[in-house]
């Protein structure tokens, strides 16, 4: 698990007067980078608020600090195919290719949950296909 701009999960879904002002905080800088690539003032929060509620999906579906510590729980063996059905959004073949472990035949996913709802997640993001500053880039490799 990963991707996540805020850096324990439990920040995005606590609602103490802390957390809330640190997702706050993080909206309002995201905004203010993206009004100085020239987005106006509406469209800046619109893309940072839509960045905050992405990362969010995420962190529901992260482990926790204690479930991390949990070789139970990560211990996760599989093959790329089986990660492909899992998360099958993603292209694991081209990807693993690409970073020259076109060989691999087994390994260890520790969070599952985090890349079976990334995979919903990137089905379900409609980016601006027509701007060229978009939040973030999936690159298709199928």
């Amino acid at each position: 698990q990963g991707g996540l701009g805020i850096p324990d999960r439990d920040d995005y879904l606590s609602d103490d007067d802390r957390t809330v002002k640190l997702r706050t905080d993080y909206v309002n800088l995201i905004q203010t980078l993206f009004t100085l690539t020239s987005d106006d003032e509406a469209t800046a929060s619109k893309k940072a608020n839509d960045i905050l509620a992405f990362e969010t999906s995420l962190a529901k579906n992260s482990l926790t600090r204690l479930e991390l510590r949990d070789p139970f729980t990560t211990y996760n063996k599989m093959t790329v195919e089986d990660l492909q059905k899992l998360s099958p959004s993603i292209n694991w073949k081209a990807y693993f290719t690409n970073i020259g472990l076109a060989d691999l035949i087994e390994f260890n996913v520790g969070t599952t949950n985090f890349f079976k709802e990334l995979s919903s997640v990137i089905e379900q993001t409609h980016i601006g296909q027509k701007s060229s500053r978009m939040p973030f880039k999936f690159v298709n490799v199928n």
